[in-house]
């Protein structure tokens, strides 16, 4: 027998799902709201601050964490339009970015940038993890996604610096 908990939960990851999963911690928005504006310029510095400490280490890859990131943002643009998902509380008409959710753009970068800080900046690496959950619990928070747009983000994340490293 299936704890009804767990079932709820279960309903809310399948992609047909009508449940809102919005959780109600009304303390928590604004830092949801400030950690999940904050991707915008950690998306570009760390890449950039990484990409530099490789130049300077005559790296010949020194370009593939820019190169990542570029292939995160474009990536997940495609995947919007190819699934069409629509975000909690939503309706898209056609390919609107802003009102589709999978795969989670938060997610996939937040995962990219905590694997690139683990791999070139290994002693940071508990707080980019942490941040990066952060992130995408924000997302939940504030009602932007469901539990398996997140989870198509993170493997988005995986995939690309898979591929770029």
């Amino acid at each position: 027998m299936i704890p009804s908990a767990l079932l709820d939960v279960l309903v809310a990851l399948g992609p047909d799902s009508n449940v809102i999963p919005c959780p109600h911690v009304h303390s928590y928005r604004l830092i949801a709201k400030m950690l999940s504006m904050s991707i915008y310029v950690t998306a570009f510095v760390i890449p950039f601050i990484i990409s530099l400490i490789l130049y300077i280490e005559d790296s010949p890859n020194f370009y593939s964490p820019l190169l990542g990131i570029l292939i995160v943002a474009i990536s997940d643009l495609v995947l919007k339009c190819l699934f069409m998902r629509p975000r909690p509380l939503s309706i898209p008409r056609g390919c609107e970015i802003e009102r589709l959710g999978y795969p989670s753009g938060h997610a996939a970068i937040s995962t990219y940038l905590a694997l690139l800080v683990t791999k070139y900046i290994p002693f940071l690496s508990p707080i980019a993890w942490s941040y990066s959950i952060e992130v995408d619990l924000s997302r939940l928070v504030l009602c932007k996604h469901y539990p398996l747009d997140l989870i198509g983000g993170v493997l988005l994340g995986l995939i690309v610096f898979d591929l770029t490293s």
